[in-house]
């Protein structure tokens, strides 16, 4: 299974048909430098593998095996969030376009973006947003004739060293309006995690920053800020100088207030999948 997925961002890694209590083990193959370890991992119950911080480094083959029998087995690249492209369809913004790279007589590559499916919209009876991301992919031509079908560039590039063109992820917002039903759908929490609710105060010093995180958000899932009942969307913060922002990376799941004044003081919130995982009260201590 080849995958692209992007950095910063956890994930997990399933190990299907595990046996229980039968003897799990991860191995990694770093396939550009054969020495290097994957860090930030968790084996968690059933098998499975948690990567909660990725990077790029951490690019490379991940097999499950039960004593010598391999049960799944991904050949993954983690894309660079620190290259995302950012784009609102309702700012009039582009996505990127498709590239061709000369390779040789007849030969070029092609890179382009693979589009996951629209995420739902990120809350419902009022104006919202929804996202997709966008990977990074390359194939090669001879002619017309693929000589190279489609790989993420990553994994690409560590195949043909002469790919020197680089490009990174994307991902693209628009507006959108949903109403509410009655019941709202059953959403099983991610990864047979229990769902959480984290309440804090922040006590924050006059002009310094704060930053909240969103639990259980990435770049994945819906997510949604609001402070007490004001809406916070990537569009409002677009087009407002404002202190406020949402992290890039991670598609929003951390929220910022820059040199925080009195009148930040007061509650934010935030929902994944439209349920309500964190509550966060600022208070601002004027010295």
């Amino acid at each position: 299974c080849t995958m692209a997925l992007i950095s910063y961002n956890p994930i997990t890694l399933r190990c299907p048909n595990a046996p229980k209590k039968a003897n799990i083990t991860w191995e990694y193959l770093d396939i550009s430098w054969p020495n290097a370890k994957a860090t930030g991992s968790k084996l968690l119950s059933g098998g499975d593998l948690k990567i909660r911080y990725p990077t790029v480094e951490n690019t490379g083959i991940y097999e499950c095996k039960v004593d010598q029998k391999t049960l799944a087995g991904y050949e993954v690249d983690f894309q660079d969030a620190n290259s995302l492209h950012v784009s609102h369809a309702d700012l009039g913004q582009e996505t990127l376009k498709n590239v061709s790279v000369r390779l040789g007589e007849e030969t070029q590559a092609e890179m382009f973006t693979a589009w996951s499916h629209w995420q739902a919209c990120d809350r419902c009876g009022s104006r919202g947003e929804r996202k997709k991301v966008g990977f990074c992919y390359q194939l090669v031509r001879k002619g017309s004739r693929v000589v190279q079908p489609p790989l993420p560039c990553g994994l690409m590039r560590v195949k043909m060293k002469d790919l020197s063109v680089q490009r990174g992820p994307e991902i693209r917002y628009e507006l959108c309006d949903v109403s509410c039903t009655l019941t709202p759908p059953h959403r099983p929490s991610r990864d047979g995690e229990v769902p959480i609710l984290v309440l804090a105060t922040y006590k924050i010093r006059l002009h310094a920053d704060a930053i909240f995180n969103c639990p259980t958000a990435s770049i994945y899932s819906p997510v949604y800020w609001q402070r007490g009942s004001t809406p916070l969307t990537h569009l409002d913060l677009a087009q407002t100088d404002t202190s406020y922002s949402l992290d890039k990376a991670t598609g929003g799941t951390a929220f910022s207030v820059r040199f925080v004044t009195a009148a930040d003081a007061g509650d934010y919130w935030c929902y994944v999948d439209s349920r309500l995982t964190g509550k966060f009260q600022l208070q601002v201590l004027d010295p």
